[in-house]
């Protein structure tokens, strides 16, 4: 398995459109802006993200034997 990474990519789609972004790991895309937010909601998706990723990494909860 290989290892995630996040690739953040801020893009302008076309020359009247706004900066926008796009967070990428292992070919996927995790969360992108809409050309209408605003900075703080591309922070929260960023977070969103980075968390999702975060989360993916985390091995799973051992169950007790005696369950």
């Amino acid at each position: 398995m290989s290892t995630p990474f996040l690739d953040f990519r801020i893009i302008k789609p076309a020359p009247r459109m706004d900066w926008h972004f796009e967070v990428w790991s292992n070919g996927r895309r995790l969360a992108h802006s809409g050309v209408d937010e605003s900075y703080p909601d591309m922070a929260k998706a960023m977070t969103a993200a980075v968390r999702s990723v975060q989360a993916s990494l985390r091995p799973a909860p051992k169950q007790d034997a005696d369950q």
